[in-house]
């Protein structure tokens, strides 16, 4: 949800708070549908305004690297697509520290600009956090190594990897 959208679903909100004041919701069908196309505007903004207090499923970062910062730090799998460095969350961890810690396990060392997420997405029904990362350096030595390898992808490969990717806005 962009922040046009967020700002939208707060004034509908303030709108309808104003109007169930004075109006009579079972009186059209037109009135009805109107407050549950609303409410449903408010559940999303709600979603995004919450991420922070919802415990995410997974959490990936988004790190340029490379001359001149044109690629991006990826993974791949052996006959597999690409994907972002990261993966669920373990008991008791940050979704920050998941990203950090799975990004190690795939064969890159990261540092986040931020431990909040620049993009909050539900991809499968799941909440997914992505976290941009000020520095990626590939690892010699990892826990995948043999299963998962560090790759250098572009802005357009990632979009095309799916699983939520294709919503990232990389410039």
């Amino acid at each position: 949800m962009t922040t046009a959208e967020i700002g939208a679903a707060s004034a509908a909100r303030k709108a309808h708070d104003a109007a169930d004041a004075r109006v009579d919701w079972n009186s059209t069908p037109e009135v009805v549908q109107l407050e549950q196309d609303t409410y449903a505007v408010h559940l999303q903004w709600l979603a995004v305004e919450q991420a922070d207090n919802c415990r995410p499923f997974a959490a990936f970062v988004v790190a340029r690297t490379g001359a001149y910062a044109q690629y991006f730090a990826a993974t791949t799998r052996p006959g597999g697509g690409i994907g972002l460095p990261g993966g669920k969350l373990e008991i008791g961890e940050t979704a920050p520290e998941a990203a950090k810690r799975e990004a190690l396990e795939e064969g890159w060392y990261v540092e986040l600009l931020s431990h909040r997420p620049f993009h909050v997405a539900m991809v499968n029904g799941k909440l997914v956090h992505w976290y941009a990362g000020a520095i990626a350096a590939k690892l010699d030595h990892y826990k995948e190594k043999g299963r998962i390898e560090p790759i250098l992808v572009t802005a357009a490969d990632i979009a095309a990897s799916g699983n939520g990717n294709e919503q990232l806005r990389l410039v």
